[in-house]
């Protein structure tokens, strides 16, 4: 992937594929067998080569975004566990989903650190799927995060359920097209079934433990989304659906919680929609000393924050 980031930036730099050859102390025919080869590989046109100098077409645009948005993170994975390799013996590594950390770490770590204030600590806010590389490889002694399969390398306790609710600022003008949805109520599946076939839904991608559940419950309710934006933060995806650029499903705790936009939000009744949230360490390491003391603290405030929101309903 590093190699086609360079060439076809080379070529975006120069407009022109011998200059880009130049460029990259190649072959002019090399280079444009690379870019055929690459094309026939991905399935679409990267390169219009009708105009001169040489354009990216849409999908090549797109295609070019991921490279970088790929190459950003691979140098950050790096940085990251080069940083967790230094630390390694010396301090805890907690790890927890992104928009969980905000809510969820300031009164747990001060807890923890109130009785050990020598204790070291190196957070890192990532998504599900990075959390449990990141554990089954051991770079991490614990993690908060959504449920895990069992025999993966990594052991996970329960603590509780979220319930998942749909959540955006258009609820507010659904009321002639399907009566009215009262922030907070609960509504049966059947009647969202044509809101959210016809609104841009804001979902995570497939690889995400929310994408895969409300995947699962869109396919049983038998909608077929037309517009879609994926993700893979949560905390993105309230801020966009309280901006009106649609609907998303999250944990109700993301939108009844301080500090979060005061997005309108509705409950599906019947749905049995929910994520099983717990903590998670590697299937070999189990807490001992600090690591499962802070574990503790995790556990009960991840109870208390449960119950706070159950209060608020």
């Amino acid at each position: 992937m590093e190699e086609s980031l360079r060439y076809l930036r080379a070529i975006i730099d120069q407009g022109n594929l011998t200059r880009a050859a130049e460029s990259l102390f190649i072959s002019q025919p090399a280079l444009s067998r690379y870019l055929s080869r690459l094309e026939r590989s991905v399935g679409v046109v990267l390169i219009d080569r009708t105009n001169q100098p040489l354009e990216l077409t849409p999908e090549g645009h797109r295609y070019y975004e991921y490279l970088v948005a790929v190459n950003r993170l691979r140098s950050r994975m790096e940085t990251d566990l080069a940083d967790m390799g230094q630390l390694a013996g010396e301090t805890v590594r907690l790890g927890a989903t992104t928009w969980r950390s905000e809510i969820l770490l300031p009164r747990a770590l001060s807890a923890i650190l109130r009785h050990h204030p020598e204790l070291q600590i190196s957070f890192f806010g990532l998504s599900n799927a990075d959390l449990m590389g990141l554990v089954r490889s051991k770079n991490l002694d614990l993690a908060v995060m959504s449920a895990v399969r069992a025999g993966a390398g990594v052991d996970f306790h329960m603590i509780t359920e979220e319930e998942v609710v749909v959540a955006g600022e258009v609820l507010k003008t659904l009321g002639d097209h399907a009566g009215s949805f009262r922030s907070g109520s609960c509504v049966p599946a059947a009647k969202l079934k044509p809101i959210l076939q016809s609104q841009r839904l804001i979902l995570m991608h497939a690889d995400h433990n929310l994408g895969a559940i409300v995947s699962d419950f869109l396919t049983r309710l038998g909608v077929k989304p037309r517009k879609v934006i994926r993700g893979s933060s949560v905390s993105a995806g309230v801020q966009l659906s309280a901006h009106s650029a649609g609907l998303t499903f999250v944990p109700i705790q993301a939108v009844i919680r301080q500090g979060y936009p005061n997005v309108p939000f509705v409950r599906i009744a019947e749905a049995d929609l929910v994520q099983t949230v717990g903590l998670a360490w590697p299937s070999d390491a189990k807490p001992r000393g600090r690591v499962a003391e802070l574990a503790s603290v995790l556990e009960e405030e991840l109870l208390l924050e449960h119950a706070e929101y159950q209060n608020l309903l």
